[in-house]
């Protein structure tokens, strides 16, 4: 399709579109005017990361077959005169090595890893050039191919291992010379150069790609990111640079990915991780990054920090939900090859699936992955098998035993803290509920969204409270802000637990339904606005953030926060503790490493509670102490019972006829609750809590009833 670049004003091709006698087209491309390979590049920011700008030109082609169709990058390279004289030059490589993949893939073949370098400004006469490696029986891991008569690519750079009986160590420098000769007529008479070639190749953990971090650009590619020539520092080494200084506690950085976009012109996607006595989480450095983006701003054109494909694709996944995996392509890396340096890095796409986190599959998936991983139970726990169930057996006497994961459940404010945790997952219904306790009558519960002043069109979500009653501030899309401040009878700051349910039944609806304190039949008040709220928004959209999930407070760009910075008001930072954080029917584990998490002034536990459950001892692991501020109590596991839930249940064995459910072997029991109504008691102690086990080899049976006898709403 004729006219499909360029978007400057100054056209250099032209494509001209024939057909043969079959009706098929035939594309040429005809330059407009005469190219110089070493036209230096505008003055312009567009072009900072460039020096010679006539070396090449991708040009987008838009096709199409049938109902398919698309625009194709195509590279037109630009040769000239060769009339410049080589000098010798210095190659370095880095390689990286994922779960010694590469190592193995090296047993059975050979990796191009990048070409000679020699200082020429002719950098792509490589056919007049012969190229002779030394070796050494000791140091003989490189393959260099001569000349045009030996092969297509001389100078071209082989990694191998076939020729040798030892291992390549990772991390050790390996250098070699490369004797350099130009045949061509006008240096004939040139001695011959010596080239310098060093590869190092680094072993990447697990830890590192499970903590990995990331980071798109635009306008670079990913050849100019790495190049050191006609440049004091690369733009690769400016990034780290920044990087540690963003991130002080870090002492290392591995950039272990670095990529071309496939769709995007000029676009590079950067994986990296970081590390001092452990690996960092992804959470905190994403978090720390955004919140310095201007710093990165002075020399990169940042996209997209913490790349993820579903904030592109909320219409694809309406209905649905989204998930950003992040995938190894292949088992082949993923090489560029600058002037003085080559990269070779790990291939990684991130891609958008429809689909969330409530699907079972997925959930079967990601357990099987974690386990295989060691790394399904947490905090020290450790995974026992029980009637074919995977069980976490969790540590003794601490506060790791709340989850089925060994996940820390409860965590304490002082009301100068903050604590970050992953974000919130896109999917089209949900629902989020999370427990508090306060005297505090204001103060930030929860907020996940923007933490930048650059990024307030982002979607947010933030519960806070006001006065002692729950404010809302939200924005799914494109749509207006909304805030509710929803006012109940009652002050949730008043030293008890509450818990908060938010739920969006549909993205048709457009309804997020609020309960507070489960919002029983039997409260004071069984309508609309005393401890149940709808809340109706117009966008047709879904959550999708990818910002770190902010419990206690927010963590902003300046030391005191600027209201311009967050997409509505702020109440200050919560003074109290949170509990029982759950969204899409995972349990967050609210554990804070004090290196590799980022958090504030958080404390392990209810600090408030915590004593008085020290002196009702929960017999061991066998209850879980509830306090508030007025009340302490054991809530016993099943099969336990009695006040520290130190005696076991008494269990029954129940028969009956098949056939008619009746008969001389029916047996079943009778139990009676007396309901004791107190108007005094707030919502949630109104809620009778019930636990059974059972075993059985019948597909179907009746294993409890429940009947009110004064139909006067008791259940």
């Amino acid at each position: 399709k004729n006219n499909v670049w360029p978007e400057d004003s100054d056209p250099k091709f032209r494509l001209d579109i024939q057909y043969d006698n079959d009706g098929k087209p035939r594309g040429t491309i005809s330059s407009l005017r005469e190219l110089d390979r070493e036209e230096l590049c505008p003055n312009d920011d567009k072009y900072k990361n460039q020096r010679y700008c006539g070396k090449y030109y991708d040009l987008p082609i838009w096709m199409s077959d049938g109902e398919q169709s698309g625009i194709n990058p195509l590279r037109v390279l630009v040769e000239d005169l060769n009339d410049n004289p080589f000098n010798s030059g210095y190659k370095t490589i880095d390689i990286y090595d994922y779960k010694y993949t590469l190592s193995k893939l090296l047993s059975t073949t050979r990796i191009y890893i990048g070409t000679v370098f020699t200082d020429d400004e002719d950098d792509w006469d490589f056919n007049n050039k012969i190229f002779e490696l030394q070796t050494s029986d000791d140091n003989n891991f490189l393959h260099v191919d001569k000349n045009m008569q030996s092969s297509r690519t001389p100078g071209a750079i082989y990694l191998t291992t076939q020729n040798s009986n030892i291992t390549i160590k990772h991390g050790m420098p390996y250098k070699y010379d490369v004797i350099v000769r130009d045949t061509h007529p006008q240096w004939l008479n040139r001695d011959s150069q010596t080239s310098y070639v060093e590869f190092r190749l680094h072993d990447l953990p697990s830890d590192a790609f499970d903590n990995a971090a990331s980071i798109r650009l635009q306008d670079i590619t990913a050849e100019e990111f790495i190049e050191t020539r006609h440049r004091h520092e690369s733009p690769l080494s400016i990034f780290k640079r920044l990087i540690l200084e963003i991130i002080p506690n870090a002492r290392h950085i591995d950039v272990f990915s670095i990529q071309n976009h496939e769709s995007l012109p000029r676009t590079i996607d950067i994986y990296y991780a970081l590390h001092g006595s452990g690996y960092l989480s992804k959470v905190k450095i994403n978090g720390l990054v955004e919140i310095s983006r201007e710093k990165l701003e002075n020399h990169f054109n940042i996209s997209q920090i913490d790349i993820n494909e579903c904030l592109n694709s909320d219409q694809q996944c309406f209905t649905i939900g989204c998930l950003n995996k992040i995938e190894l392509q292949s088992k082949q890396p993923y090489l560029i090859n600058a002037n003085q340096t080559s990269f070779i890095g790990l291939h990684i796409k991130t891609i958008a699936q429809c689909s969330c986190d409530t699907d079972i599959n997925i959930q079967q998936d990601r357990q099987k992955e974690l386990l295989k991983t060691q790394k399904y139970c947490l905090n020290g726990g450790y995974p026992t098998r029980d009637n074919h169930h995977i069980k976490c057996m969790c540590p003794d006497q601490t506060l790791y035993n709340g989850g089925e994961r060994c996940q820390l459940t409860s965590i304490s404010f002082d009301g100068n803290g903050y604590a970050w945790y992953k974000p919130l997952t896109t999917c089209d219904t949900w629902m989020l509920s999370i427990e508090f306790l306060t005297q505090t009558h204001n103060g930030s519960i929860l907020y996940n969204g923007p933490l930048n002043k650059k990024s307030q069109n982002e979607d947010y979500f933030s519960l806070q409270l006001l006065h002692g009653h729950l404010l809302i501030d939200l924005n799914f899309g494109h749509g207006k802000n909304i805030r509710r401040h929803l006012k109940t009878s009652s002050n949730l700051a008043d030293g008890k637990w509450h818990i908060i349910e938010i739920r969006q039944i549909s993205t048709i609806e457009h309804v997020l339904e609020i309960l507070i304190d489960y919002c029983p039949l039997n409260s004071v008040s069984k309508q609309y606005g005393e401890c149940r709220f709808m809340i109706e928004f117009n966008e047709d959209d879904v959550f999708s953030t990818n910002r770190p999930l902010q419990l206690g407070g927010i963590a902003l760009q300046e030391k005191e926060i600027n209201q311009q910075q967050l997409p509505m008001e702020y109440m200050g930072n919560f003074k109290g503790c949170i509990r029982n954080l759950r969204f899409a029917d995972e349990l967050y584990d609210l554990h804070v490493d004090l290196h590799s998490d980022q958090s504030v002034n958080l404390h392990e536990g209810c600090l408030l509670t915590d004593l008085k459950c020290q002196r009702l001892s929960c017999q061991s692991n066998n209850g879980i102490c509830d306090a508030d501020l007025y009340q302490v109590q054991c809530l016993c596991k099943p099969g336990r019972t009695g006040s520290t839930c130190s005696q076991e249940t008494t269990s029954y064995d129940f028969t009956y006829d098949k056939q008619t459910w009746t008969g001389d072997r029916a047996s079943y029991a009778t139990f009676r609750h007396q309901h004791k109504p107190d108007n005094d008691l707030s919502y949630s102690s109104q809620i009778l809590r019930f636990q059974i086990m059972f075993r059985t080899r019948e597909i179907s049976d009746n294993i409890l009833t429940l009947i009110d006898f004064h139909n006067d709403d008791t259940f």
